[in-house]
């Protein structure tokens, strides 16, 4: 995995390589939001067949979980808990 992009404060972007597989692009986002900071994270690859796009629906499910996770984790982090 190697960084494309950083803003410091505001954004960071990475992409990865799995060779045959094709690559991926996940993105960290921060914004004010309130008296805090609002994150927001997102993973695009792309899915050209059928059979990439099915076993896309059981990736989306497993990855969305880990970003769930990570993103509460990093707001416990955050707030000290």
């Amino acid at each position: 995995e190697k960084v494309t992009e950083f803003t410091a404060n505001e954004r960071l972007v990475t992409e990865a390589d799995y060779g045959e597989f094709g690559t991926s692009t996940s993105t960290i986002s921060l914004a004010p939001s309130g008296g805090g900071t609002r994150v927001t994270r997102s993973f695009t690859s792309a899915l050209p067949g059928v059979v990439d796009r099915w076993a896309g629906l059981m990736i989306d499910g497993s990855v969305g979980a880990e970003y769930e996770k990570g993103l509460a984790n990093l707001k416990a982090l955050a707030e000290g808990e």
